[in-house]
């Protein structure tokens, strides 16, 4: 999966709005069809556009904030019976992110 170069400006911009379903405090942001959002519930929060983001995902935004410097070579695992899987490297770095079913 290629992810947009503004992967982390959009999580910078909208990470301070997250918030369950329920309107409470979260660290969960959540990766739909072309955009990152801070809440599933569309009435709430803040959305950023980013065209051939994939859809269906919730990671916890502090740990994609650490992440970051070895954010080179993505691969996604979609989600069957556990929750999504966000394998991640760059140079000697290689790790892998859960993602999350709800908030």
């Amino acid at each position: 999966v290629q992810f947009h170069a503004d992967l982390f400006k959009a999580i910078d911009a909208v990470s301070p709005f997250c918030k369950s379903k329920e309107g409470a405090p979260s660290k969960f942001i959540h990766f739909q069809n072309d955009k990152l959002v801070s809440s599933k519930n569309e009435n709430v929060g803040a959305s950023f556009g980013l065209p051939t983001l994939p859809g269906g995902m919730a990671f916890d935004y502090e740990l994609l904030r650490a992440i970051e410097p070895y954010f080179e070579n993505v691969v996604v695992v979609p989600a069957h019976q556990v929750a999504h899987q966000l394998f991640f490297s760059k140079d000697r770095v290689r790790g892998v992110l859960m993602g999350a079913h709800g908030d």
